[in-house]
């Protein structure tokens, strides 16, 4: 009898011990503030005054119930400090660093285009500022995936003291050392509104729900943080969508309607999807028979300032729709998946952006060596349309000899003696196609006799056919 009292006294006592953990961590995850707001600001450069506005702008909005703005500041000038900032609205002071009653950590000189020292700054506000949604905005200058100058390939985040950037490879090495998941992560920079950028960002072990960025530059003043935090102030408890899709509509009426500026959300969990029409595409281009037609379109897309290989991805496949009839069909399922992927969007009706859609892909012809490097070339063969479009020159020429016995003979001349490596032969018995394609010539290797550049065995006497050579 007292064995079986103490059994129960001690299953009693666990029992009251499990209920007050379970109490003790509802109560935990129930005092959780909603947001965590983590403003990665590398004014490391040119952009230095432009820094301390946008933090004077979060100052004046001061403390939101349920939500806090953490900020990390690297400046130009000081080369000794970096500082931490939890804005609660202090008041300005006359020196820098301005808001010191705010200032909950003075760090050394960082280069913060180190992903270890990003990472850093995102487990720190996340283990001293816990909530259940978080949000990261890289601010700095941005060049999309690739390069600030023709000789040194650039991402985001430019740290001069350091000269140092941090590529696609080194933001996903950032992310992926994060304790917890964030649920947005967003880009006050510029041309950052890539597919490629975005692609990078849903290869994370812990992809974010949202990614918000610009397709054009960004003017130096950035986003409206008083307006944008003044929003959340009213409502502390929105959803990432809800987040998301405001900052757009904030940033674009902050400036006059010819400024030119272009924002988006776009749905991470939704770019694979919208990878793999894309690579459909591009294999419908490299297959295509009209390429003049194809490289009318990528010449006369919607593009950005200083980028006119940046071309935004809907325009772009709009044009192929409506004058590529064997790339039609793919470059349609890229235009409806569009409207998935961007959750949220606006940009200028005016300043030479209005064919803007929301999320741009790159297109030079031939591409820069190192796009090859990024996840989303390596993962499409997006790269290789370039490529094949870049060497797609159509040879002079072209004749199609009399045919006989099922053949006709096909000569050509390369245009202005410059070879490549193969052609691609597509046929049609209509004149004007669709074309189909029926081999690929290897011009290190023809072996006919009479200096025919393919013969085409495969025909019926008697019958018309037409040719396209490229």
């Amino acid at each position: 009898m007292k064995k079986f009292y103490e059994r129960k006294k001690a299953f009693f006592v666990v029992f009251f011990l499990v209920v007050i953990l379970i109490i003790f961590s509802a109560s935990l995850a129930y005092s959780a503030d909603e947001w965590t707001i983590m403003v990665y600001i590398d004014g490391d450069n040119d952009l230095e005054d432009a820094a301390w506005d946008d933090l004077e702008e979060m100052e004046t909005v001061g403390s939101i119930s349920g939500v806090n703005v953490v900020v990390q500041l690297d400046d130009w000038q000081n080369d000794t400090e970096t500082w931490r900032y939890l804005i609660s609205g202090a008041d300005m002071g006359a020196d820098k660093p301005y808001y010191y009653d705010d200032i909950v950590q003075f760090l050394s000189e960082q280069n913060m285009a180190d992903p270890v020292v990003l990472k850093d700054f995102i487990n720190w506000a996340i283990e001293n500022y816990p909530a259940q949604k978080y949000m990261l905005v890289l601010w700095n200058h941005g060049d999309g995936w690739r390069k600030r100058l023709p000789s040194s390939p650039r991402g985001v985040i430019w740290d001069d003291t350091s000269d140092d950037f941090l590529t696609m490879a080194e933001l996903l090495q950032a992310l992926n050392g994060v304790n917890q998941k964030i649920n947005i992560v967003s880009f006050d920079a510029c041309l950052m509104g890539m597919v490629e950028v975005a692609y990078t960002l849903s290869r994370l072990n812990s992809p974010p729900d949202y990614m918000v960025g610009s397709e054009e530059v960004e003017p130096g003043n950035g986003w409206p943080y008083d307006d944008i935090l003044n929003e959340l102030k009213t409502n502390p408890t929105m959803e990432p969508l809800n987040l998301a899709s405001l900052i757009h509509g904030k940033y674009t009426a902050s400036y006059p309607s010819d400024q030119g500026v272009t924002q988006a959300a776009i749905d991470i969990g939704k770019i694979d999807d919208l990878s793999q029409k894309i690579d459909d595409l591009a294999n419908a281009i490299s297959n295509s028979a009209n390429s003049s037609e194809i490289l009318d379109a990528f010449q006369t897309a919607q593009s950005y300032y200083g980028h006119s290989d940046y071309l935004d991805l809907y325009n772009l496949c709009e044009i192929i729709y409506q004058n590529v009839p064997d790339c039609e069909v793919e470059a349609s399922a890229v235009i409806s998946y569009i409207s998935e992927v961007i959750v949220a969007e606006s940009h200028s009706p005016q300043g030479g952006v209005e064919n803007s859609h929301g999320i741009s892909i790159y297109g030079e012809l031939p591409p820069e060596d190192d796009y090859d490097n990024l996840d989303f070339a390596a993962d499409t063969t997006w790269d290789e349309a370039l490529v094949d479009l870049a060497t797609g020159t159509p040879p002079q020429n072209v004749v199609a000899g009399d045919g006989f016995n099922g053949m006709v003979p096909l000569t050509w001349d390369p245009f202005e003696n410059q070879e490549p490596d193969y052609y691609k032969v597509y046929r049609s018995q209509l004149s004007g196609g669709p074309y189909e394609l029926i081999a690929s010539v290897d011009t290190a290797s023809r072996n006919y006799s009479d200096n025919e550049d393919y013969v085409d065995e495969n025909v019926i006497n008697g019958f018309t056919y037409y040719y396209i050579i490229k």
